[in-house]
């Protein structure tokens, strides 16, 4: 269990990486969130 959460830690910060620098550079959202969740968020 300790590995899957810290890989999903790891993927979460890589897309808010992804996310800040394409709004820091070229002014954009990827509304990175709906589209890893398009059902929306899971609970907890």
């Amino acid at each position: 269990m300790r590995e899957s959460a810290a890989i999903d830690a790891n993927e979460g910060f890589a897309s808010m990486l992804a996310g800040a620098k394409a709004w820091l550079e070229l002014g954009i959202e990827l509304n990175l969130a709906a589209d890893r969740f398009p059902d929306g968020l899971p609970p907890g």
